[in-house]
Formats: C-alpha cells, sequence, structure tokens
C-alpha cells in the first residue's frame, strides 16, 4: 500500500514539475512572441510618414535631428492634387506637404518661435535631410531671384529720382521728391536685409542649430525647460503663418508681463486675404486684449493674388474686417499703421498689399479702412 501512496504521489510530482515546465516555455514563446510583435509595431510606427513629435524625429536621426528653416511660401497651398497620378485625394496643397507625401517623409513642425519672420522651423530625420534641402534650395534660388530684381529696381527708381531732384526748380516739388526718395530708400534697405538673410541662410543649407533656435525664444520657456516647452507647444499642432496666439501665448504668459514692465503689445498684422481667418484674428486680440495692455498695429498690410479688380475688392473686405475687429478695442487700440504707402514701394510689392497702387491712386482698401461700415 505504501509503495503504491508513493507511485501515486511520484507521478503527481512529476505531472505538476512537467506542468510548470512546459508554462515556462509557454510563458517564454509568449514574452518573445510579445516582443517580437512590440519591435514590429515601433518599427511600423517609425517607418510611418508624415507629421511626427520632437521625440520621434531624434529617435529616428539616432541623435539630434537638424532643424531647418522652410520659406513661408513653401506652405501655401499652391499644388492641384486632383488628378495628380502621384498623390491620392483632390483639392490644393502646399509644395511641403506635396514633397513630403510623395516621397513618404517624415517631419515636425516646431512651435515657430519668431512667427513674423519668413520662415517656418521644421525637424527632419537626419537620413531624409537630402530631399528637403534640395526643395529648399529651389525655393530659395527663385527667392534671392526676386530679391535681387527688387534691388535693381530700386536702385533704377532712385537714379529716376535723383534726376527729378536735379531737374526740379520748384521747392515745393524738390520736397516731394526728397520724401519720395526716402520712401525707396528705406524699401531698398529692408529688401537688402531680406536678400542678406536668404544668402547667408542658403549657405547653410537653411540649417539652424538648436541653440540658436531656442534663442528666438528668449525670456520664454523654451530657453529654461526646452523640452516641456516642445511638447506643450505640440499640442497646437502644426504652427501656421501668423499663428502666435494659438502656439505661443501658453508658453509666454508666464512671464509675458514680469514686475510689470510691460504695459504694451504690438502686432505686426502681414495678412494675405483669408489666412489668417478673421476669427483666428478676433482671438489673437481679444487674449491679448484681456491682459489689459495698451494695443497697437504697427505693420499692417494685406496680400492679394494679383492685380484684378475683384482681388482689391476682396482686400477691401479684409482690411474693413480687421479694423472692424480692432474697433471693439478701441480704448485699447492706440494705433493702426499701414506699413507702406504704395504697392511698388512695398516690401511684398508683389502682392499688391497696401491702400495705394503703384501710381499713388486710393484703392478700394483705403476707403475700407476710412469707412469700415
Amino acid at each position: 500500500m505504501a509503495d503504491e501512496i508513493a507511485q501515486v504521489v511520484d507521478l503527481e510530482y512529476k505531472g505538476i514539475y512537467y506542468l510548470l515546465k512546459g508554462t515556462k516555455a509557454m510563458i517564454g514563446m509568449m514574452a518573445t512572441a510579445i516582443k517580437t510583435l512590440a519591435e514590429w509595431n515601433h518599427k511600423k510606427w517609425m517607418e510611418k510618414p508624415g507629421s511626427c513629435s520632437w521625440q520621434k524625429i531624434q529617435e529616428i536621426s539616432e541623435g539630434n535631428a537638424p532643424i531647418l528653416e522652410f520659406p513661408k511660401e513653401m506652405f501655401e497651398e499652391t499644388i492641384d492634387i486632383t488628378n495628380d497620378p502621384d498623390i491620392k485625394g483632390e483639392g490644393m496643397i502646399s509644395p511641403f506637404e506635396y514633397c513630403c507625401r510623395k516621397n513618404n517623409l517624415r517631419y515636425c513642425v516646431m512651435p515657430d518661435l519668431n512667427p513674423y519672420d519668413d520662415y517656418i522651423p521644421v525637424a527632419v530625420p537626419a537620413q531624409e535631410f537630402g530631399i528637403h534641402d534640395e526643395q529648399i534650395k529651389a525655393y530659395m534660388r527663385k527667392r534671392i531671384k526676386g530679391e535681387e530684381d527688387k534691388e535693381a529696381e530700386y536702385t533704377k527708381a532712385l537714379d529716376e529720382a535723383k534726376g527729378k531732384l536735379d531737374a526740379a526748380e520748384d521747392e515745393t516739388e524738390k520736397e516731394e521728391i526728397r520724401h519720395d526718395m526716402e520712401q525707396i530708400t528705406e524699401a531698398r534697405d529692408q529688401n537688402n536685409a531680406l536678400l542678406s538673410e536668404s544668402k547667408e541662410k542658403m549657405k547653410k543649407s537653411n540649417v539652424i542649430e538648436f541653440g540658436d533656435y531656442l534663442k528666438q525664444g528668449e525670456d520664454t520657456e523654451f530657453l529654461t525647460d526646452p523640452e516641456r516647452s516642445v511638447h506643450m507647444a505640440q499640442t497646437c499642432g502644426m504652427v501656421r503663418e501668423y499663428l502666435p496666439s494659438e502656439c505661443m501665448t501658453p508658453i509666454r504668459e508666464e512671464s509675458l508681463i514680469p514686475e510689470g514692465n510691460i504695459d504694451g503689445y504690438g502686432f505686426q498684422m502681414h495678412h494675405k486675404v483669408g489666412s489668417p481667418t478673421l476669427q483666428q484674428i478676433r482671438t489673437a486680440v481679444d487674449t491679448i486684449a484681456k491682459l489689459g495692455l495698451r494695443l497697437r498695429v504697427s505693420e499692417l498690410d494685406v496680400g492679394v493674388s494679383s492685380n484684378s479688380e475683384k482681388a482689391f475688392r476682396d482686400q477691401a473686405k479684409m482690411y474693413a474686417s480687421v479694423m472692424k475687429i480692432l474697433l471693439i478695442y478701441s480704448d485699447q487700440v492706440e494705433a493702426v499703421q499701414v506699413w507702406g504707402l504704395t504697392d511698388s514701394m512695398s516690401w511684398r510689392s508683389r502682392e499688391f498689399p497696401l491702400l495705394f497702387d503703384g501710381k499713388g491712386n486710393p484703392k478700394p482698401a483705403f476707403w475700407a479702412v476710412a469707412d469700415p461700415d
């Protein structure tokens, strides 16, 4: 009897032993399968094209990812993909998006710490730098050519004005010519500064070091806590032109008015018809107005795609709508300054952005500003 009991116990022990051994092997197999699946999913996620987080771009690059300053015209929706054989979809998209979708590129549009310049910072994987660099250089060449052409136009205009000044006899006429020359000289100097900047950036392949990028956010949390700030700003989505209210206010709010040293806020409103939307403008102005600051618009202009009657009517509506928004805060708005006199003297002359045409004639926009209602 004792032997039989011993045999039963031995069998049960062996059964438990083999069960545990099998379970351990099964657990090992499951763990390996889960790890393999996780690695496969991570690789698939890493290879997925389109907009990414800053952390993902760094991981792809296996270190610090290059930050490129893309010309803003690359983000304007100018390409129709409705019948494009390479891109699925319809409607208009930007050259930047077209290039990324066509080549399955990954990118991270960084918070635009300097939203009023002509560039948008984008982090890209080091492995895809070459494709982006090729696209950027093509647009930078066009930009530099345009700025060089404008420099020649301003030089010619100054020479002509000097000739008129020498020939003028009436003092009033001379004073008008001198005033025109001052305007032309100012526009030429602004254009020359842009030209120098464009050439300098192109020498560096439009790459900006991360430290220099952070310096653009001086006096903000970007300098003291860049990781937190980058993560926080990414919740805003893609940084768009002229929308500092969406991506900068949460970052700057903590030190916006240090010890009461800031009592006013200036808006550089370089707009286009429909961009930004009127609601976005209202939100931006309202956000700052609630802080109790005095407001000033220092550089208002509204670009259009042509000098047609329809374009000028649309431009006038945009000007009128902007003025109506500002009039809501008339007790805080100290001044609204248009950034130039005539279209031909504007730094955006190709977009006919001002209240007077190249000959000094008032456009519909002038009357819209004079009487927004």
